[in-house]
Order: C-alpha cells, then structure tokens, then sequence
C-alpha cells in the first residue's frame, strides 16, 4: 500500500502478518527484504505510519540500496525467516531489556533516529517519541567510533528515504501532519 509508490526497489510490505496477543509490531526481513506487519488492526493509520518509516529505517540498510555495514553483521539468530520466527522474535523484543550486541544496538539506534528524522521532516507527529528516544540514548553506550558512524548511517537512511525513496510525499497521503502534538504527546502536558 504505502511502498507502491516509492522508488527506486521498494521493500515488500505484509500489512497482514498475523496477531500477537498483546502486540502490534513490525519486523524487517532483510533475506527476503519485506516489512511484515503485526496486530495491524490495533494501529491508527498514523502509528503504522510511524512503524512502517521505522522498518524502512532498517530496510534501507539492505545491499540493493544503502548496504549499511551494521545491519549486514548483525547475528542471522535476529532475522526472522517464517511467521514463527518473526512472532519469537517481536515477542522476546517487547518483554526483554536484555543488551544487545554492538551491531544491532547500533543499527537499532539507526533506525530510531531515521524514524525521527523522517517523521519530523514530513510533518508526521513520531508516535511513541519516549521510545525512539530511549534506543538513542541508549547509543551513548556505544564505542564512539561506532556512535559515529551509526550517525553517518542515520543520516544516510534519513536521505534515502526523503531524497531517493521520496517517502515524503507517500508519508504525507498515509497520514495527515498533526500540528497540534509534540513528539512527546499533546503540547502542555
């Protein structure tokens, strides 16, 4: 749906994924390059404008677009292959807290920014900010050689993505600018 437009080699998008109780999520499968959807109908259109933005983040990374280094070393036991998987690996995400190893905490850092960057550049209000901030913050952990050059990354996705993908102006049909809300929620609360 929101992909068809975008240029050049767009990811595919499943918006159906499936239910998992408690959960409305998105996964990235880099082997088969597709955004699969999870608990789609628990998500506005606005949020899983935000979660797709934010899968593209890690979609960007893929070698027939951006080749990011970080998301070509991250351990295969994190990329989901079958529904199964994916549905194991949301789950172990959303109830773990657990450190994760320096490829995916940088490329997960990639990806919330990105997610950040494209929301506020296209007027789209970036759902659950707290979130995206707390993956940021978590970056200062990092070696600062990989904080420097997950940085790099994130601005390269942020690019793509407005520049290459042009998923502003898809963004923008997806989801109406809300004016009225801060990254954080409503303004003055």
């Amino acid at each position: 749906m929101v992909l068809v437009a975008m240029r050049p080699n767009p990811p595919s998008l499943d918006l159906d994924g499936g239910e998992i109780e408690g959960v409305s999520a998105g996964v990235y499968q880099h082997s088969a390059d597709t955004i699969l959807i999870y608990g789609r109908r628990h998500l506005s259109d606005h949020k899983l404008a935000v979660l797709t933005i934010h899968e593209l983040s890690h979609a960007s990374g893929h070698p027939s677009r951006l080749a990011r280094a970080f998301y070509v070393t991250i351990p295969h036991v994190a990329e989901p292959t079958d529904e199964h998987g994916a549905k194991a690996f949301i789950t172990e995400r959303a109830t773990s807290d657990a450190p994760l190893d320096v490829a995916t905490e940088a490329e997960e850092f990639v990806a919330h920014f990105a997610t950040m960057l494209v929301c506020i550049s296209t007027g789209i209000h970036p759902t659950n900010g707290a979130h995206h901030c707390a993956w940021i913050e978590r970056a200062a952990q990092l070696p600062i050689e990989t904080l420097r050059a997950a940085i790099a990354d994130a601005i390269s996705a942020t690019c793509w993505m407005l520049h290459t993908a042009d998923v502003s102006h898809v963004a923008v049909m997806f989801v109406a600018p809300q004016p009225h809300e801060t990254p954080f929620g409503e303004a003055g609360e």
